[in-house]
């Protein structure tokens, strides 16, 4: 787990933790079975993840498809240029 988040990780933190996206509350850097969430919403199964310039979009969709029918949390994506 990094100890500072990236830049944009941390705009994105700023407003999913002063709940301007409705009430639900949500988790930084929460560790589910061999990774490491950017943000996690327990109460909707979500995962919330900042791309940087070094991922693989279609690998990491994959993935995602394979986490999300093991453990039912789904998984949004966001490059760093879109926040």
């Amino acid at each position: 787990m990094r100890r500072e988040p990236t830049e944009p990780e941390r705009k994105l933190w700023m407003t999913l933790r002063d709940s301007r996206l409705g009430s639900h509350k949500f988790r930084r850097q929460k560790v589910v079975e061999n990774r490491i969430l950017d943000f996690f919403c327990p109460a909707k199964l979500l995962a919330v993840e900042v791309d940087g310039q070094t991922h693989d979009r279609e690998q990491d969709l994959k993935r995602d498809r394979l986490f999300e029918c093991s453990t039912g949390i789904a998984t949004v994506r966001f490059t760093n240029e879109d926040i």
